[in-house]
């Protein structure tokens, strides 16, 4: 019986083989020279570049008021202000003015037929050119009662509601010019010199030029201010909207995926692929820009790298390529 366990065990055990692991299936992507920059994200409010708040220049009852929102042009009566005392005044002017008018007008014949004197005349002008001053001013008080667009534009929240009492200089509602859009966003007092006038920041994902930036930095948000002309853009005035601004710029640069570089013994590391094999490198980056990483010195350009570098590879680990990434 003994005889047979090593031929038992001989059995069971089989042949004795070393082990190989398989090669693991990597995408690659080559080192690139490019373009790359260092942006900071900031958030901006929607404005109107063109928008005009009426306030009350005279007293009355709000009246005829359009609802917010109405589309208007120019010289469009969007509300008014019942002042009966003003309005009489005003009608009084102009029936005092044809009066006035007419009788210097009556006057005039009769002194083209010798029938009247020039003094006569001339009291009557007198009284034709006070008239017509009284029933300017009287113009000009009624136009106080009624409110105008000065531009094509929408009407805003009226901040009275019709039938309140107003009284002047009291706010009544805003016009805004939506075809004319600008971004209002502050900037950090740490980057305000890296940014300039003209350069190209990105907002909602759109491209745009910076229209302005203040040199001035608030003494208590330490935020300059800056702005960007949208003109017509699909925005929401009022909204808050992503703002990024790029505040270091290098034109030719080495870079790879940000997916490429890991971290080994707290350093930054990529896999070269060289003769089917990871081989495990340390580099120094830099700055990060939408998945992409600089590289400032381990690797060259046009040097193959994995794409996305994962805890199931080391160094000389055989890989296949299944694809080159672009």
């Amino acid at each position: 019986m003994l005889r047979l366990i090593p031929i038992i065990l001989l059995f069971f055990a089989g042949p004795v083989f070393a082990y190989s692991p398989a090669a693991k299936v990597v995408e690659v992507v080559s080192v690139k020279k490019g373009k790359i920059q260092q942006k900071i994200r900031l958030f901006g409010t929607v404005k109107s570049n063109q928008e005009f708040t009426q306030h009350a220049e005279s007293t009355g009852i709000l009246v005829s008021a359009l609802p917010a929102g109405s589309v208007v042009r120019k010289g469009t009566v969007i509300a008014k202000l019942d002042n009966p005392e003003m309005q009489e005044t005003y009608k009084l002017a102009v029936t005092a003015e044809k009066m006035a008018n007419s009788q210097h007008q009556r006057l005039q014949k009769l002194k083209n037929r010798q029938v009247t004197s020039q003094k006569t005349l001339e009291v009557a002008l007198a009284e034709l050119i006070a008239a017509q001053q009284k029933m300017l001013a009287a113009k000009i008080d009624f136009r106080k009662t009624q409110f105008v667009t000065p531009f094509d534009g929408i009407v805003g929240v009226f901040k009275a509601r019709e039938g309140m009492f107003i009284k002047v200089d009291q706010e009544i509602v805003t016009v805004y010019n939506p075809n004319d859009l600008i971004v209002e966003f502050g900037v950090p007092e740490a980057y305000l010199a890296k940014i300039s006038r003209g350069q190209e920041v990105c907002v909602q994902e759109k491209h745009y030029t910076l229209s302005e930036v203040q040199p001035i930095v608030d003494p208590e948000t330490h935020m300059a201010l800056a702005f960007v002309h949208l003109g017509r853009a699909d925005c929401v005035i009022g909204s808050i909207v992503d703002v990024d601004v790029a505040v270091q710029t290098y034109d030719d640069s080495l870079y790879v995926p940000h997916d490429a570089v890991f971290i080994e013994d707290l350093k930054p590391h990529v896999y070269v692929v060289k003769d089917n094999k990871a081989h495990l490198r340390g580099v120094q980056v830099g700055i990060q820009d939408k998945g992409k990483v600089q590289i400032l010195k381990g690797v060259q350009p046009g040097e193959v790298i994995v794409a996305c570098a994962t805890t199931r590879l080391w160094d000389q680990a055989e890989i296949q390529v299944h694809k080159e990434s672009k």
